[in-house]
């Protein structure tokens, strides 16, 4: 009989009562598998969020590190609120890049050393103004008071 350390009751030494671990000299869990899972369901929340907050902190740490790669300011208009700037597919492809990466774009850019060829910084106003090749306002300005 193996003794569980939770709940301090005797059961069969098999995969039926007490889980499969590497940890230990016999080969099963510390705990029995009611006990498992109770505590997992009592923790569940908990676990939730600490792997949310961490997901975040990640996700916000790989685009500081975009936004300084980049350059830290619309290379159109010259903002440089960071809740602004997104990162610009030169060309477009941002499409086609998202679906290779797994929608994973800044793990990937991350890993490749934040290639400059291919890629730009823009606020959100100038990122949507030049979708499907129109020209952003800030330059139609300027090429209207230069003609």
């Amino acid at each position: 009989m193996k003794h569980c350390s939770r709940c301090k009751t005797f059961k069969p030494p098999t995969s039926e009562f007490f889980a499969r671990t590497k940890k230990n000299k016999d080969g099963l869990d510390f705990w029995c598998l009611a006990c498992k899972r109770s505590w997992r369901k009592e923790n569940e929340t908990v676990w939730r969020k600490s792997y949310r907050e961490a997901g975040a902190r990640y996700r916000a740490k790989l685009r500081s590190l975009m936004i300084e790669a980049y350059g830290s300011k619309c290379v159109c208009c010259g903002e440089t609120e960071l809740d602004f700037l997104t990162l610009e597919h030169i060309g477009g492809g941002g499409n086609k890049h998202r679906k290779e990466c797994n929608n994973q774009i800044l793990v990937d850019l991350n890993k490749r050393g934040w290639p400059k060829e291919g890629f730009t910084l823009l606020c959100y106003n100038c990122n949507l103004s030049t979708r499907f090749g129109r020209i952003c306002p800030h330059k139609r300005q300027i090429m209207i008071q230069v003609a």
